[in-house]
């Protein structure tokens, strides 16, 4: 059977993106060729230059799976963006699953869940499931994303108040916005951009799922940056996507710029509180005059203070003894 569809033209492509993800790309790849399908599957690699391991990996794995696996081994690094987008254009399937090389798929059924579900709801644009992020440095417990979710369907609005897709856990429906925009190379959030282009076409389908972990590690692309690097590309991004729906989505993205802008008044007002004030002396009443601070001695000088100060106190004793008066200060 496995045989059969490997030969027939795939209804899911899994479109999987790598850059020096020598220590998860197997696991990655392999989780992908464990899903268990009605249907034929490629998984379609883009490996751009990797300067670890990443890419002999792949050609081991290419070896071992020539029919299900295809390689797109770029000859010089053109960055995450331009990665996806050629990578995305070489995908058969009536179905896109998108998969990093640094994450993986935990459910063996996975992908006949999502399709399934797609097929049966035509009018959703897509579908995710929850995650469970993974700290890979022990800091953190796993934790499930998006946290609290009951929703069966999101709608483009929930999308601009934040991105509660994990990029390991979306399919959607391949060429429903057509090609990714070329302004899609200029920004760095680019699977949120993919989610808003998708979710314009329709409702976004969600199953509760666990199936997938999505890896935070000290490599990540995205996990790892700054806060403020992220909300800068963040409002970039929403510029984008602005200009390319001809702000009929404006009043969501100005909804979203107004609680950045809240946040980081609320960070301001926090840290105010967490610092304490700088001290600042009392006004002094306009008649006291404050003499000035007297010098400092130097070191010599209190050293040889120490010393004459028991010889000067035995002097005044002697004159004090025999009637003299003390003697004067010079």
């Amino acid at each position: 059977m496995e045989n059969v569809l490997v030969k027939m033209a795939p209804k899911v492509s899994v479109l999987m993106v790598t850059y020096n993800h020598e220590r998860y790309i197997a696991q990655a790849v392999e989780s992908a060729l464990a899903q268990e399908t009605s249907f034929p599957v490629e998984i379609v690699i883009g490996e751009d230059c990797s300067t670890d391991g990443t890419r002999e990996i792949l050609r081991e794995l290419k070896r071992l799976n020539r029919r299900q696996i295809r390689l797109l081994l770029h000859a010089r690094n053109g960055g995450g963006p331009a990665n996806i987008a050629a990578t995305l254009a070489d995908c058969r399937g009536d179905y896109v699953a998108m998969l990093e090389g640094d994450d993986y798929w935990t459910d063996p059924r996975k992908l006949q869940k999502q399709v399934d579900a797609l097929d049966a709801h035509p009018h959703w644009s897509s579908c995710f499931h929850l995650t469970r992020r993974v700290y890979t440095d022990g800091s953190q417990e796993p934790e499930l994303f998006p946290p609290d979710w009951t929703k069966e369907e999101a709608t483009i609005d929930d999308l601009f108040k934040s991105n509660f897709i994990c990029t390991c856990s979306l399919v959607f429906r391949n060429h429903i916005f057509g090609p990714l925009p070329k302004w899609h190379l200029q920004i760095t959030p680019g699977d949120w951009a993919i989610g808003l282009l998708n979710a314009a076409q329709g409702p976004i389908g969600c199953l509760p799922d666990v199936m997938a972990d999505y890896r935070i590690h000290p490599q990540g692309a995205w996990s790892q940056k700054s806060r403020e690097f992220q909300m800068r590309e963040t409002l970039r991004m929403l510029t984008f996507i602005d200009h390319h729906f001809h702000g009929k989505y404006q009043q969501q993205i100005d909804e979203h710029r107004l609680d950045l802008v809240s946040y980081l008044l609320g960070q301001i007002e926090h840290y105010k509180r967490q610092v304490p004030p700088a001290y600042v002396p009392p006004p002094q009443p306009p008649d006291i005059v404050v003499p000035p601070p007297k010098p400092r001695r130097s070191a010599v000088s209190e050293l040889v203070r120490t010393v004459m100060r028991p010889v000067e106190e035995a002097a005044r004793k002697g004159r004090a003894a025999i009637g003299l008066a003390p003697r004067r200060a010079a």
